[in-house]
């Protein structure tokens, strides 16, 4: 559930410390904090809030929280289009609780109630009551929202430039990147030196988790020689805000971000910081002189120095790392330079030969099962294909016999048919055998 709230940022937080789903965002000039709540008995103190919630499929719930009552709205969503949507104040009820009647006022009794929440003026009041009338979705809702009020946005910064290090085989990180670009848009590869490889997102940077979680399980996929590798996602947004993420197989080992004005819940604890710390010197069992530095970087919210060369540095990765994630000469992400600091390879996205050979080989793909499982399928499917290589070697000499070898009068059209089902099962059965001792070698 997001909540504005009418409070100071750090009382939010530790209001929400049980809640470890919880984020609490920045801190407005007039004293509002932004979060997203799971638990919203924890902040039922907090005696002015604005809440807005998803009541059900299309459906948006509106509270207004003053001096501890509550009173709530809901309508249905919209689905027209922006410049096709018809303005409906009826459509915006207000829920009754017994202890307080429903007004009947709709848009204008809820405009008025956030007007008085917020201390705005009548001419604020009536830019609210326009945009409960035009039941947007939701995102388009809390965005309008702030705008007009004031509040603290919504959302983190969305990233403008995502980077994916991995220290992987070239040819695997390749066929990765050539997969994700069929969903994610182009990608581009660097080769960074010292086995370091990197996936730039030349469009849709916000999706560098996605890219991140896909080389994550590409490195799971090579078993247990990687399992102390990991895919690293460096980020910047607007207004210098920057993260990382550190994936591996499913899992999200650590993940910081700095000038954003975000906190997760979870992750605010330094204990929790520390072992990020820890965590990151996996890339750099060398680098391990640096962890008090580290710590000290992942316990900040924001830095002086820029957070992402801090940690390239504190981790020896590749020199020419923030040069390939940072934007090129005309201030934008989606565009490849005209002189990159390294050689971009621009990948062509995976068509079903790639990926039906990478399924086939295990390479940039997941393992199928456990090790054991798939060495014992492909003796079964190799023992099976011995057997039918067997049984087309005795088609053929009958064949060739003209039935002589089984004493039968003369071939038929059945032994040739036998023959063309014998090869194709044993061709089958050794492609199948072949991939799964492929892909055990990369399983754990």
């Amino acid at each position: 559930m997001l909540s504005f709230l009418l409070a100071p940022r750090s009382t939010v937080l530790d209001l929400l410390a049980g809640d470890d789903d919880a984020s609490v965002g920045p801190e407005s000039a007039t004293g509002w904090t932004v979060a997203w709540v799971e638990d919203p008995d924890l902040i039922e103190e907090i005696r002015t809030a604005i809440l807005v919630d998803e009541a059900g499929e299309m459906e948006i719930a509106l509270g207004v929280r003053r001096d501890g009552v509550t009173r709530s709205w809901s309508w249905a969503v919209d689905e027209g289009e922006d410049e096709e949507r018809v303005d409906d104040a009826d459509g915006v009820v207000e829920v009754g609780d017994g202890e307080h009647p429903a007004d009947e006022d709709g848009a204008d009794g809820a405009a008025r109630e956030l007007s008085a929440a917020l201390g705005a003026s009548d001419e604020t009041r009536s830019a609210l009551r326009d945009l409960l009338a035009r039941r947007s979705e939701p995102n388009s809702f809390v965005e309008q929202l702030a705008a007009i009020t004031g509040l603290p946005t919504p959302s983190r910064p969305q990233p403008l430039q995502a980077l994916v290090l991995s220290r992987t085989t070239p040819a695997a990180t390749r066929l990765t990147g050539q997969i994700a670009a069929t969903g994610l848009g182009d990608i581009a590869l660097a080769d960074l030196g010292d086995g370091w490889s990197g996936l730039l997102m030349l469009e849709n940077p916000e999706l560098g988790p996605q890219l991140a979680d896909a080389v994550g399980r590409m490195i799971a996929a090579q078993g247990l020689r990687s399992r102390k590798k990991r895919a690293l996602l460096l980020w910047r947004g607007e207004n210098g805000a920057a993260g990382f993420e550190l994936h591996r197989g499913e899992n999200l080992y650590a993940s910081h971000d700095w000038g954003t004005g975000w906190t997760d819940v979870v992750s605010a604890e330094l204990s929790v910081r520390d072992a990020f710390a820890e965590e990151l010197l996996v890339l750099a069992p060398e680098s391990s002189e640096h962890l008090p530095r580290l710590r000290s970087l992942m316990r900040a919210d924001a830095r002086d120095r820029d957070p992402l060369a801090e940690l390239v540095d504190l981790l020896d990765l590749p020199s020419d790392t923030i040069a390939v994630l940072d934007p090129g000469v005309d201030g934008t992400a989606a565009a490849p330079w005209d002189d990159p600091p390294v050689p971009l390879e621009l990948l062509e996205p995976a068509g079903l030969g790639r990926f039906i050979r990478g399924l086939v080989t295990g390479r940039g793909l997941p393992p199928l099962a456990p090790r054991w499982v798939l060495r014992a399928y492909g003796m079964l499917c190799a023992m099976a294909g011995l057997v039918t290589l067997l049984l087309g070697v005795m088609q053929v000499l009958v064949i060739a016999t003209d039935g002589a070898f089984m004493d039968e009068p003369s071939a038929t059209a059945e032994d040739w048919i036998f023959l063309a089902l014998a090869v194709a099962a044993t061709v089958l059965n050794a492609v199948i055998a072949a991939g799964s001792f492929l892909h055990a070698r990369a399983a754990e």
